[in-house]
């Protein structure tokens, strides 16, 4: 972790002042980031060869010294929920919320045994996840507002895989908090890859409540759509706290998990 800390120490943001709300003290900001990792092989060459299935990202570090992880590339594209109206997610959308979504299901079962090497999933941390519910994206400062309503609640039982929350994504553009009108280097965020689901659940965004929705990811900003529409995903996850690496960070030499 020390290296991961001295290597990138100018792009490395501390966040300060968030109150209670946050356990994540460093996040990794800007456009030129070095903070490559690579999961499921130790192998360099066997990672750089098959970025697709083992190339990740380092998100940040918390408080606890667990390094959060993303997917380099998306996996699939798939449904948020397979669920959409009213009558089926109730009257604040509480049965199409994270703990009972489709992505969640998949990314805990089918993309955990099937994509990550079993003597791999013991370093990847059990975790409670924000799952507070937000209405609005708008206000300023984008980062801190999105994560202190993110924050107000989490999921009742641990589980390993999620996807980035909408805040994750305003804290990585170069000055921290994120602005709505991008440039060609959209903002310059290192965690941009284009559309993509976010886990922050919106609720309800049709003027009859008709359709539940949640944060996505676009080519320039953030915004909603309807839960049941097919948007590429990226997996997250915290690594356990007891792992030690090696490299540079950098694509050619991306950091090493030195496991035994």
């Amino acid at each position: 972790m020390e290296e991961c800390m001295s290597n990138n120490k100018d792009k490395i943001m501390a966040i300060e002042n968030l109150s209670d709300l946050t356990s994540e003290l460093y996040r990794y900001h800007g456009l030129d980031v070095d903070n490559y990792i690579c999961f499921g092989t130790n192998d360099k060459e066997q990672c750089l060869s098959n970025q697709d299935i083992y190339l990740y990202r380092i998100i940040g570090i918390n408080k606890d010294g667990n390094l959060k992880l993303i997917k380099n590339t998306s996996i699939e594209k798939m449904q948020w929920n397979d669920k959409s109206s009213k009558e089926e997610c109730g009257e604040d959308g509480e049965n199409c919320t994270w703990e009972k979504s489709t992505l969640k299901n998949y990314l805990n079962t089918e993309f955990l045994t099937n994509s990550i090497p079993i003597e791999w999933q013991d370093k990847i941390a059990e975790v409670n996840w924000n799952i507070g519910v937000t209405n609005n994206y708008t206000e300023k400062p984008y980062a801190e507002k999105l994560y202190e309503q993110e924050s107000k609640n989490q999921t009742s039982e641990t589980s390993k895989i999620s996807l980035m929350y909408l805040s994750d994504h305003y804290y990585a553009y170069d000055n921290g908090e994120g602005i709505t009108n991008c440039d060609i280097s959209y903002c310059n965020s290192w965690i941009h890859n284009g559309f993509e689901w976010t886990m922050t659940f919106y609720g309800f965004y049709d003027k009859e409540g008709k359709n539940t929705s949640c944060g996505v990811i676009y080519s320039e900003q953030i915004g909603v759509q309807n839960i049941k529409t097919i948007q590429p995903i990226r997996p997250v996850f915290y690594l356990t706290n007891t792992l030690n690496l090696t490299g540079l960070g950098t694509i050619e030499s991306p950091y090493i998990i030195n496991i035994t």
